[in-house]
């Protein structure tokens, strides 16, 4: 269980990084709506931080934990970063979606 929420903070933080990074702080969620009258949601910090978890959730089922006895800690280690890694990548992958979407069609208002 501590091995998984091990996981699960590390991808959050590479979501919240990513947040910081592309949007240069932490924005709330809300919908906007475009010209030709869609509204997208936009997702925020918040969104960011739930694909940061899902994205470190998958990396660590498709690699596993590290085998108990877990004495030495650089596993710990890798698990982390890649967990990091993961959490950042998969909320790079939603922000960039959407900044396309909005770059394709202009914004009437918030």
């Amino acid at each position: 269980m501590y091995e998984l929420c091990v996981v699960l903070v590390s991808g959050a933080s590479g979501g919240l990084l990513n947040a910081y990074l592309q949007d240069g702080g932490f924005k709330l969620p809300g919908f906007q709506i475009l010209t030709d009258g869609t509204r997208i949601l936009r997702p925020g910090f918040l969104g960011n931080v739930l694909i940061g978890l899902a994205a470190a959730l998958v990396m660590w089922g498709l690699y596993g934990a590290p085998a108990p006895p877990a004495t030495v800690h650089w596993q710990w280690a890798g698990h982390v970063a890649a967990s990091l890694l993961a959490g950042v990548g998969g909320s790079r992958v939603l922000t960039d979606q959407i900044d396309k979407r909005l770059i394709s069609t202009p914004p009437t208002g918030k």
